[in-house]
């Protein structure tokens, strides 16, 4: 698909024009959503899209919505939910752009954004990845820029500290809190809802870990690109909205499990093997603090809507906190 630019951007090189930049996109029952991110595709300018959409089973409409309404788009469609990774991955056997890009189907990609993020990496050799700022639909920022967890960063994370005191740079460290995202950065790693890489990086990288169903891919993937001398930054010109975790509303419970198991996977994978016991006890001790609080606030609210909604995150900690035995 061939779009045209309206507007040079004169801080990076001219794209070439047979540069093309395959959008992966992976999909779960956000058919209002994704036909949305699709469109916001189509506000981008001289640039050669090859984008795809990857269809993990959806109960709605999404696949008939893409057939009927963007005949330009590849789609794959799965008989099962196979997760994030081998999704992508499915279509990193199949696709050939010169640059990848990452877009979760509950994003819309602010006009001139893709562009920015393909002439950032032209511009620095070193680079092997490049993210956008990502925003909330309201335009509250998004935290989307990460440090390597370890173990002070789970314990930090799991005991609410870094809640606590967002703007100290040792207790926001792992979400980076402390810093405004206004300006050019190199980061240890970003999210997957949006995330541009070259084609050179991803094939001395290799794809995503196919062991990790959803979550921490893009933390092991970046993991796996630092060891390997690639750089990876933050460019806040490029903008992103994410409504955040469509496809997982409807089972918290779930979700919390599948951050936990693939963390637990990269922690295994990247050195911590013989420490899981510590990284285990800090997880279930903040587990059960958020069962003791959550238990508290769902006893002293009276209001019969509110204390559904205290029930249910009671619920949804003492599942997460149950799995692990």
């Amino acid at each position: 698909m061939v779009i045209v630019l309206k507007k040079e951007i004169p801080k990076y090189p001219k794209i070439k024009r047979d540069e093309k930049i395959s959008v992966i996109i992976v999909s779960y029952n956000v058919v209002n959503l994704l036909e949305k991110c699709l469109k916001s595709l189509t506000y981008e300018t001289k640039l050669l899209l090859d984008i795809w959409v990857v269809d993990n089973n959806s109960g709605d409409e999404s696949v008939n919505m893409v057939k009927e309404k963007f005949e330009q788009v590849n789609l794959i469609e799965n008989k099962e939910n196979v997760g994030f990774a081998c999704a992508v991955n499915k279509v990193l056997k199949l696709c050939d752009g010169d640059y990848i890009f990452f877009i979760n189907p509950d994003a819309i990609i602010k006009k001139n954004s893709i562009e920015k993020l393909v002439d950032f990496l032209r511009s620095n050799p070193e680079a092997g990845a490049v993210a956008p700022k990502i925003l909330y639909p309201d335009n509250s920022l998004q935290l989307s820029c990460r440090t390597f967890p370890n173990i002070t960063t789970q314990f930090l994370e799991s005991s609410y500290l870094f809640k606590l005191f967002p703007k100290s740079r040792f207790f926001g460290q792992y979400f980076m809190s402390w810093w405004d995202h206004n300006s050019l950065k190199e980061i240890d790693w970003a999210s997957g809802s949006a995330l541009m890489i070259k084609i050179e990086t991803l094939d001395e990288v290799g794809f995503l870990d196919k062991e990790m169903f959803m979550y921490s891919e893009d933390t092991d993937w970046c993991y796996r690109c630092w060891k390997k001398g690639w750089k990876i930054y933050y460019l806040p010109e490029a903008n992103v909205i994410h409504y955040d975790a469509q496809s997982a509303k409807n089972s918290e419970a779930n979700r919390l499990i599948q951050v936990l198991e693939s963390r637990y996977h990269f922690f295994r994978k990247h050195g911590y093997k013989n420490r899981m016991y510590i990284i285990k006890a800090i997880v279930l001790s903040g587990l059960l603090g958020r069962i003791i609080i959550s238990f508290l606030a769902w006893l002293l609210t009276f209001s019969k809507e509110r204390k559904i909604v205290k029930f249910e995150n009671l619920k949804n900690f003492y599942q997460a906190f149950l799995w692990h035995f």
